[in-house]
């Protein structure tokens, strides 16, 4: 057995055949490029208008940044599988890819969880909402998903590791995920 070879695996991906690479691989260019132009473009509106600086749009902002950075964390690494054909990623980037996406993912639900707590305010108390909602009520809701996203997160991670550290393992996805 060489010991020398770190361990990692083998994404799959969409399709193993040739031809329907390079399409599938414009089309997710394009896709991702457009996603991240929505994203930064929403960011960029509600940082320089001013009307825009209240509780619901903070919020919205978080949550475009969480998805800018969601769709960043799995998109390049299937768009060089596409382009090389080659699939492999070493066990400690997957493991780096597999965080990401799970804080992303976590932070995405946290992020509508607070939304909604803030449009629940927003419409059933109207009279407290200013009170109920100050900026540094918004910042503490915002950071404390973070770090509650960041939490459950490293524990999954660190499970994760524990559990599939095999020699080239297939994964049948596109990006490193848990699900077999």
């Amino acid at each position: 057995m060489n010991c020398s070879q770190a361990p990692g695996f083998i994404l799959m991906g969409l399709s193993s055949d040739p031809e329907k690479r390079q399409p599938l691989f414009s089309i997710f260019l394009a896709l991702y490029l457009l996603g991240i132009l929505g994203n930064l473009l929403l960011l960029l509106a509600i940082g320089t208008d001013v009307h825009l600086h209240t509780p619901m749009y903070f919020f919205l902002s978080q949550l475009s940044l969480v998805d800018l950075c969601f769709i960043t964390t799995t998109a390049p690494k299937m768009l060089e599988a596409l382009c090389t054909g080659d699939g492999s990623i070493s066990f400690s980037g997957c493991l780096t890819q597999f965080y990401f996406f799970a804080v992303l993912a976590d932070m995405d639900n946290l992020l509508l969880a607070v939304m909604a707590i803030d449009r629940y305010a927003a419409i059933c108390h109207p009279l407290f909402y200013p009170l109920l909602m100050t900026p540094w009520r918004c910042e503490v809701l915002a950071s404390g998903s973070w770090g509650i996203a960041h939490c459950v997160s490293l524990f999954c991670t660190l499970l994760l590791s524990q559990l599939y550290y095999h020699t080239n393992q297939g994964i049948p996805h596109f990006f490193c995920d848990s699900r077999e």
